[in-house]
């Protein structure tokens, strides 16, 4: 939640994130860092901020995903993961942050990623969670991109809200 607050009051200001609180009836409420919320307040401050931008879900939950990735691999990475390239996180996201997230903090329920080098050059990621956040996942896959500097094509080869049991996401590395 800290990191929602962060990134609606560099995107679109602080006023604009008083207002998501005001319109969502959660008031002053103060989010603390490493801390589980409900879901519930985070559905209810990405509904009123799409209302607020006019931007899509899908659109504001993966610029959201991109602006997460420094601060998680800040607080859940590791000396190891600086000499990866963006294809070995995302291959390891599972074993290695989505491990310590659950070990910190035994209330988060991170998503089930089950990841496959399917080449040098490209990951596929099978998404799996109840909340249903690909489009958050699309944009934190673009975050790592960003992160290692690296250019990735990107994209979502199945979808949970078209059907499918998983998301599918591919990401290849340009060469």
């Amino acid at each position: 939640m800290v990191q929602f607050e962060a990134f609606v009051q560099k995107n679109f200001g602080a006023e604009a994130w008083r207002a998501l609180c005001a319109e969502t009836r959660l008031g002053d409420r103060i989010y603390l860092p490493v801390s589980v919320y409900p879901d519930a307040e985070i559905f209810a401050l990405m509904e009123a901020a799409v209302e607020m931008t006019s931007k899509p879900a899908p659109e504001l939950l993966g610029l959201f995903g991109e602006h997460l990735i420094p601060p998680l691999l800040e607080t859940y990475g590791n000396p190891r993961m600086k000499s990866w390239g963006a294809l070995d996180l995302l291959e390891n996201t599972e074993t290695t942050i989505h491990r310590v997230v659950r070990a910190r903090e035994p209330d988060a329920t991170p998503p089930q990623l089950y990841c496959e080098r399917v080449s040098e050059n490209e990951v596929e990621i099978a998404y799996r969670s109840a909340r249903g956040l690909c489009a958050l996942a699309l944009g934190l896959v673009r975050g790592v991109a960003t992160y290692y500097n690296e250019e990735l094509e990107v994209h979502e080869k199945t979808c949970m809200h078209r059907g499918a049991e998983a998301c599918l996401i591919r990401a290849r590395k340009f060469v």
